[in-house]
């Protein structure tokens, strides 16, 4: 399980176990919550990956006042050579 440090996203590395804690396990084309499904698939397999290829840059969503959302975004720190050495750039 994900958890957002500064939010109240929770998200699952498998939707099965998710379904089970919310007791829903119909068919796709009955379900109200299409939408948070795919939205948690789309994180989880984006985490996992990024573990799989050892990058372990910060990711944040994005909600503003007016509830607007980014729902995944990813930070890695980036620099330039300089006389052979990485300096940091952001």
């Amino acid at each position: 399980m994900i958890i957002s440090k500064k939010s109240r996203k929770v998200y699952f590395y498998d939707n099965g176990v998710r379904n089970a804690l919310i007791g829903d396990f119909k068919s796709l084309n009955l379900r109200q919550d299409v939408g948070a499904l795919w939205e948690n698939y789309v994180i989880s397999e984006r985490i996992k990956h990024n573990a799989y290829h050892q990058f372990y840059g910060k990711s944040y969503f994005w909600r503003t006042q007016q509830q607007q959302e980014i729902d995944y975004l990813a930070y890695r720190s980036f620099c330039r050579l300089k006389n052979s050495k990485c300096v940091s750039i952001g």
